[in-house]
């Protein structure tokens, strides 16, 4: 089966409709989203994705376990933010976390109601993305950006994974490719996302160097199934 790999806007997942059926959805927050879940699936936990403040509050009443943010800020009762860092601290009980943020979480929820494989992106699996995207069929790559702008940190993500899958490319994220040649890991350590980071976020520079400079390749894919994020390939059972 060919492969193609095509640049999707989050606002265009709601326009998909009918048309042409997807394979799978890769989603991409760098900083922090993707970065967050991948170090969480690492360390064992299973992940319930929200979207709204509103489905943060009744996780917290229905006793869960929330992190994350919503524009950056961390909500009353979470027992962690958005820090890929400070997560891998966070005990491993068996009972799923609740992962809210303002633009990854919402791109995750969206990419689920078009395709049945959903995955995190972030530069330490790249090539593990790589791999699962080329045994075939139509994928989608999908910059989660921040509040409905684009951001260079994550199309630079996209164009990463493009660039180890030669000729399965689509037109819009060639031309996305073209745009950021030459742009390199040192100008995300030291463009604006990274500068607020690091100003406004307690962990930002911990966060900041585990995202950027010190990634270890990793073969872990955060894989959300519309209920759970889990580690790929793992599927829930019949009782899941």
């Amino acid at each position: 089966m060919s492969t193609g790999l095509e640049l999707c806007d989050p606002s265009e997942l709601e326009l998909l409709g009918d048309g042409a059926p997807v394979t799978g959805v890769v989603v991409v927050d760098l900083f922090r989203a993707t970065s967050t879940l991948r170090s969480l699936v690492e360390h064992g936990h299973e992940t319930e994705i929200l979207a709204t403040p509103e489905q943060a509050a009744e996780a917290l009443r229905r006793g869960r376990r929330c992190l994350g943010e919503w524009h950056g800020v961390v909500l009353d009762g979470f027992v962690c933010g958005n820090s890929p860092t400070r997560v891998r601290d966070l005990p491993v009980t068996g009972a799923p976390l609740s992962f809210l943020s303002s633009n990854g979480a919402r791109a995750l929820t969206q990419a689920a109601r078009v395709a049945d494989t959903v995955l995190t992106g972030d530069l330490a699996n790249l090539d593990a993305l790589a791999a699962t995207v080329a045994r075939g069929g139509r994928w989608l790559c999908v910059p989660a950006g921040c509040r409905g702008e684009r951001r260079t940190e994550d199309d630079f993500v996209c164009v990463e994974l493009a660039r180890r899958l030669t000729g399965a490319v689509g037109p819009r994220l060639a031309r996305l490719c073209r745009s950021l040649d030459g742009i390199t890991v040192d100008d995300l350590v030291h463009g604006p996302s990274a500068e607020w980071l690091v100003r406004h976020e307690q962990t930002g520079a911990d966060d900041l160097a585990f995202i950027l400079t010190q990634r270890p390749d990793s073969p872990v894919l955060p894989y959300y199934d519309g209920k759970l994020l889990r580690r790929y390939p793992d599927r829930p059972g019949p009782e899941g």
